[in-house]
């Protein structure tokens, strides 16, 4: 895409092994435009947990959210859709949907920026209508925190009641809506599960590793969420525990369920894949005991054989005791458990009739969001936030529990992190809000759906450090504190100061980043991995506001090779085919893998006649005129097609080559499927030595910014192969750690609502991201293009203010010193920066990220104003060689923090 990347050497990781869940509610159908069949306005809740909210009435619809059975909605009215088919509640199938224009009392569109969204038919109940009432004082609830868990005491500590501690005192909140109470027959208990989770979380804190986030839409597919067969409609399942439990099997296919056409069985994989949208999940771990709750003491970090054990005891039923020690002494499931994930969820069910009890823990590494149920449950609209110069009248002043306490947008775990506040930090705290579920080991292990609203950090107002009226912390995280004492806010991007920066004999460009600046950056990626954020937690960072859908399978894209080519009879078009037989449009002939085709021009006044020539082993084939417009595609997908005009370093492709001519000229386009395609970019886009969570996002972003870019009939490609559009170098390229990642994620992309997102990228931001906007502007710098919601710019820095991609080369650079008569001639070698002897440089029109919007030239022949990217561009090519290029628009004359 426009805009360098680095490519640091490449290495390969060993494909994770993958073994997934089943169980989840499953809707099959198309969408047709609804038309209202009553209009009368209701309150409703889930008749189950995990309801699919859905951008319009059919099963095909992208899905805005997941109800938890505690929501309450508002229906406007009963429309048709496309057929569905469920078991929430019962088995029952249909076509008609609800349109939903509240959710929890918030109107849908301030929630997701629509009118409406819809639910199927079976999948709400009717309830009474629900007053709002006062919210008590606050209790609280825990959020995952970053750090490692506290390692439990020596002697035997109980299983934590699930009643949750009282909170630290808070004046008393606005009244905020109450949700409807929760179906008590969807809301089923499992103390058993709780318990796993908790010693999962006890011995990663022994083996000093971060505390894992308790994912309650894992938990939801571990016990209760229910999957139907698409091909069988009279198999369901309900829960992976609860599976096992009811047939006694242990296995990774849904026995009886195949997919559609064929005798395969179905995965559980494409379940957790294409119904939960859990893309990243990875691994399950299953365990059955003999049922026994009584007490036994469980020692923690242990090594594999079971010994060298670190972490002291705790006391736990025996049943959770052997069920983890079982886990914990695999070292293939203990392995990855501990290096690649960060969310979990267990369940456990025990078979009817008898005393053996089945544990389910699907762990995961990102996903579509970061808690997909219960739905984030939105938060009463904020009130007015006093100026950034006093706290909140009647705010109380909290500070976190334990270390790096997120701190989001909104009152839910998959609400965007705007920072991490660390130990010490002074918050003000207004209100107590309603909103997802969370769970957290910060300062002991609890959970529970409020939250607390900050509106200022260390006394200045969140609006001022991060454009928003507040922001939210789980209410488990925060503690009483003393009396917020000022500080400065978080480092901006510098400006110089005043107005034109006068220049001395001799200057330095500083800068920091490589590339754009908009949408993911490479190495920020790879930071944000190595801190152990997944995939979704860094897309969601990266590109706000998008979820993560799936592509109808087969796309094809079309990639531009070559452009204007001449060649000779001297030296012709050429194409070598390889691995399987090959064929030529409209020739009734198949030629051997061997074999060659040439492409052969012969000049006739202005006339120029072109040959296509096949030939083996010295041997015609073929010899024919050849037509204006031909393809060359392989028999088989082993076929590939070798094309030496491109580059020996990579010249051979997967799928069709077309080739188009036009008088001397002839064009070569590669047609084939997204999904090979991909194979030739992702490796050249980020090594495959890299985090599987960096790898993971990059792969997600290429697809849904090659998937945009799709468009057949309106030209004869779709992408270059160059940073014009992104890098493909097709088969030379690809490697097996690059390849599992793929198909891992296979046709999963971004949406920004239905539309799939442009998802750019570029190598290094430099400690924050640009708006879309102030980076692709006129020459002059002038702002011509349209906000995109999902491309903002913003801070990309941990807590302490360390940027994510600091281990990048051009995190931070430096050009040479010129002196001001050099520095001139540098500029004065191009019209639109030449005004004579440069004495000055306004820098003042800069993005959100300090990136130059614009920058003002003046000198002895007066002024001119050009783009940031025009004046890097005229430096970088008019420098001396061999001197240090400027590598972005984020520069000054000065260092930038």
């Amino acid at each position: 895409m426009p805009g360098a990347r680095s490519r640091p050497v490449r290495g390969q990781t060993p494909a994770v092994p993958l073994a997934f869940v089943l169980a989840a509610l499953l809707l099959v159908g198309l969408a047709a435009a609804p038309a209202p069949v009553n209009a009368a306005s209701q309150a409703m809740v889930p008749a189950c947990s995990g309801v699919n909210v859905r951008a319009s009435a059919s099963t095909s619809a992208a899905v805005r959210t997941r109800l938890a059975t505690s929501a309450k909605v508002t229906v406007a009215a009963t429309v048709p859709g496309s057929s569905w088919r469920t078991d929430c509640a019962g088995p029952k199938a249909g076509s008609t949907w609800h349109r939903i224009s509240h959710v929890n009392g918030a109107t849908v569109r301030s929630l997701y920026g629509v009118t409406y969204v819809y639910a199927a038919g079976g999948l709400l109940r009717s309830v009474p209508a629900v007053s709002p009432a006062p919210m008590p004082a606050v209790s609280p609830a825990p959020m995952p925190a970053v750090s490692p868990a506290p390692v439990p005491p020596a002697t035997p500590t109980p299983v934590p009641p699930t009643a949750t501690p009282a909170p630290a005192p808070v004046p008393p909140a606005p009244p905020v809506p109450t949700p409807a109470p929760a179906d008590p027959a969807a809301a089923t208990t499992d103390p058993l599960g709780a318990e796993l989770m908790r010693l999962v979380s006890l011995d990663r804190a022994a083996l000093g590793r971060a505390a894992f986030q308790v994912d309650p839409g894992l938990v939801a597919i571990a016990r209760d969420a229910s999957f139907t067969c698409p091909t069988n409609p009279g198999l369901t399942l309900r829960g992976r525990a609860a599976d096992m439990a009811a047939r006694s099997y242990f296995g990774h296919y849904v026995a009886g369920c195949y997919k559609a056409g064929t005798t395969t069985a179905y995965p559980a994989l494409g379940i957790v894949r294409s119904v939960f949208g859990y893309a990243q999940a990875r691994s399950e771990i299953l365990h059955w005991n003999t049922l026994s709750a009584a007490p036994v003491s469980y020692q923690l970090g242990c090594s594999i054989a079971g010994g060298n054990c670190t972490g002291g005891t705790t006391s736990t039923p025996k049943t959770v005791a052997m069920a983890q020690r079982s886990f914990m002494s695999s070292t293939a499931h203990r392995t990855s458990q501990l290096a690649a994930y960060q969310r979990f969820g267990c369940a456990s069910a025990t078979t009817p009739g008898t005393t053996k009890t089945y544990f389910a823990c699907l762990f995961a590494d990102g996903g579509p969001a970061l808690a997909p149920v219960p739905a984030p449950a939105p938060a009463p609209a904020p009130e007015p936030v006093p100026p950034p110069s006093a706290p909140a009248p009647g705010s109380a002043t909290m500070v976190p529990a334990c270390t790096d306490v997120n701190l989001r947008t909104g009152a839910s775990t998959g609400a965007s992190v705007a920072t991490r506040a660390a130990l010490g930090t002074t918050l003000s705290v207004d209100a107590a809000v309603n909103g997802s579920g969370w769970s957290t080991d910060c300062a002991g292990w609890k959970s529970g759906a409020t939250w607390y609203r900050v509106t200022h950090v260390n006394g200045t107002a969140v609006t001022s450090l991060y454009g928003v009226a507040a922001l939210y912390a789980a209410t488990g995280v925060l503690a009483a504190g003393s009396a917020p004492v000022p500080a400065p806010a978080e480092a901006t991007p510098p400006s110089s100061p005043g107005g034109l920066t006068t220049l001395g004999e001799s200057v330095t460009f500083f800068g920091r980043g490589w590339g754009h600046g908009v949408g993911l950056s490479q190495y920020g990626a790879r930071g944000r991995a190595l801190e152990g954020q997944g995939a979704a937690e860094i897309l969601a960072h990266y590109y706000p506001g998008t979820t993560i859908g799936s592509l109808p399978e087969g796309s094809t894209i079309r990639v531009l090779l070559l452009d204007n080519h001449v060649p000779t009879a001297a030296s012709p078009l050429t194409i070598f085919g390889g691995g399987d037989a090959w064929s030529i449009s409209g020739v009734d002939a198949l030629f051997p893998a061997d074999a060659r085709l040439r492409l052969v021009p012969t000049a006739t006044g202005t006339t120029t006649r072109w040959q296509a020539i096949v030939d083996a082993a010295g041997t015609v084939l073929y010899d024919a005129p050849a037509p204006a417009d031909i393809r060359v595609q392989g028999l088989s997908p082993a076929a590939t097609l070798q094309l030496p005009a491109r580059s020996s370093t990579y010249d051979t492709y997967r799928g069709t080559l077309r080739i188009l001519i036009s008088g001397v000229k002839a064009d070569v386009v590669n047609e084939l499927s997204l999904e090979s395609y991909l194979r030739g970019v992702v490796p050249m886009e980020m090594p495959s030595s890299w985090p599987a969570a960096a790898r993971t996002a990059q792969t997600i972003a290429a697809r849904s910014y090659a998937a945009v870019r799709i468009r057949p009939g309106t030209s004869t490609f779709d992408v270059y192969d160059d940073t014009r559009s992104q890098v493909y170098r097709g088969v030379r390229a690809e490697s097996a750690a690059a390849d599992a990642v793929i198909a891992e994620t296979a046709n999963l992309v971004l949406y920004s609502g239905t539309t799939i997102a442009s998802a750019m990228f570029h190598s290094t931001g430099g400690g924050a991201t640009e708006n879309n906007e102030n980076v692709y502007v006129s020459a002059t710098g002038a702002r011509t293009s349209t906000p995109v919601g999902y491309l903002r710019g913003s801070a990309d820095r941990d807590a302490n203010g360390v940027p994510y991609d600091a281990t990048s080369p051009h995190a931070a650079w430096q050009t040479n010193a010129y002196s001001l008569a050099q520095l001139s001639a540098i500029f004065a070698a191009d019209s639109r920066t030449s005004v004579g002897t440069l004495t000055a440089l306004d820098l003042r029109d800069r993005g959100v990220s300090g990136r130059l919007v614009s920058v003002m030239l003046v000198g002895s022949a007066g002024a001119k104003t050009v783009s940031g990217n025009v004046l890097v561009a005229i430096f970088n090519a008019r420098r001396p060689a061999g001197d240090p290029l400027a590598w972005s628009t984020l520069l000054d004359v000065a260092p930038i923090p």
